[in-house]
Formats: C-alpha cells, sequence, structure tokens
C-alpha cells in the first residue's frame, strides 16, 4: 500500500456519516472498485472484503513494530537518500518551519514530509549521485512510496528531530525574520506536544539505549 491510498483509506476512516457507507468507501477505495461493481457483491462476499481490510490494516501495524527506517528508497521508479538529521541539510531553519507546518497532519502530509527529508538522487557513471527537483515534484513520487517504508522513515525523522533540535531552537529562531519567529515558537510548541503523546515503536526505543 502506498502513501497515496493509505492517505485516501485515512480519509475516508475519519469522514463523519454512518459505518455502512464508510465501511462501502473504504471496500471501494481499498479494491480500486465502482460503485456499480460494490452494487453486484452479495451481502456475504461483501463482508468478507471488509474483513480483508481490516486485516490489512492489522499486517501493517505488525510491520511497523518488526520493520526499521531505510536511507534509501525508491518512490516512483526515482531513487531517494533520506536525510534524518535536519540539521546538516541546507537551509535548515526554513526546513524546521516546513516540517512543523506539516506535523499538523502527518498522514495528509506524509509525502511531504518525506520530500522535505529527501535527497534525489541520479545514475551517474560512479552509481547513483545527488541531484536537484523541486519539493513539489519529490513529494508527488513520494504519493508512491510504500506506507510502511514512509510511515518507519518520518516517525524516526521525527523522534530524531525533536533530540537534535532541543538544543538548536534559539539558534533558529534567530536565523528567521522577525516576522516569523513568533510563528516558529507556537509551532515548535505544538511539535513538541505532538511527540509527547506518541508511543516510540521498538527500534527507537532500542536506538535511545544505544546512544
Amino acid at each position: 500500500m502506498n502513501i497515496e491510498k493509505f492517505q485516501e483509506l485515512y480519509s475516508i476512516s475519519l469522514m463523519e456519516t454512518d459505518e455502512i457507507t464508510k465501511s462501502i468507501l473504504l471496500v471501494r477505495s481499498a479494491n480500486n472498485l465502482s460503485e456499480a461493481d460494490i452494487d453486484k457483491l452479495t451481502p456475504k462476499r461483501f463482508n468478507a472484503m471488509c474483513k480483508n481490510v481490516v486485516r490489512e490494516f492489522e499486517v501493517l501495524k505488525k510491520k511497523w513494530d518488526n520493520s526499521k527506517p531505510r536511507n534509501m528508497v525508491k518512490a516512483n521508479g526515482n531513487w531517494y537518500y533520506l536525510n534524518y538529521e535536519l540539521k546538516k541539510q541546507p537551509n535548515n531553519a526554513g526546513k524546521y518551519v516546513e516540517v512543523a507546518t506539516f506535523q499538523e497532519d502527518i498522514i495528509g502530509n506524509l509525502h511531504k514530509i518525506m520530500a522535505t527529508m529527501s535527497t534525489p538522487l541520479r545514475w551517474g557513471w560512479k552509481g547513483l549521485v545527488p541531484t536537484t527537483k523541486d519539493h513539489a515534484e519529490i513529494a508527488e513520487d513520494m504519493l508512491k512510496l510504500d506506507f510502511e517504508t514512509a510511515y518507519q522513515s518520518a516517525v524516526f525523522f521525527y523522534l530524531v528531530f525533536k533530540e537534535s533540535m532541543q538544543s538548536l531552537s534559539t539558534y533558529l529562531e534567530n536565523e528567521l525574520p522577525m516576522e516569523k519567529r513568533e510563528m516558529f515558537r507556537n509551532q515548535w510548541m505544538d511539535f513538541i506536544n505532538t511527540l509527547d503523546g506518541y508511543t516510540p515503536p521498538k527500534w527507537y526505543q532500542r536506538w535511545k539505549l544505544s546512544l
């Protein structure tokens, strides 16, 4: 399941509608069915497909607990290197504001978060080498990235980001224009509060113990 499909299913799950309508929309989306296709299903077949959707999410959750973030990913046929330490990237103050804004809807903005932490690569005579692309173009590629891979990478990025940026918040604020500093402080507190309520995955807990 790629990011784009998960976002679609997630959006449906948040709809304020009755459970039957929601189930129909989830089955349609998960299986790429039309309304006419749904009408042809027997109640038994429809219920089985509903269970399959639930089962797929349960399998995905188990994978989250046992998989780890990657340094290199392939999205929409293109290779990217994932930078987990934002302070090592150029314009890190600007990127911080970008990421802090995205945290207001992590699932909905997951492809944009992945784009912010990605360095696009191209094949050269020495192998894969860095290249340049617009953020929007990278984000479009990231919509096709496997959701499990993206989720693990984004979680690791956010948690490492929180650890490494605590001591740099004053520096980053000073790097921003005066008119953006209040927004920075507000977003920083929202960001910290969001992550304080998050239960880190097993691999992150092991990573912390190794520091």
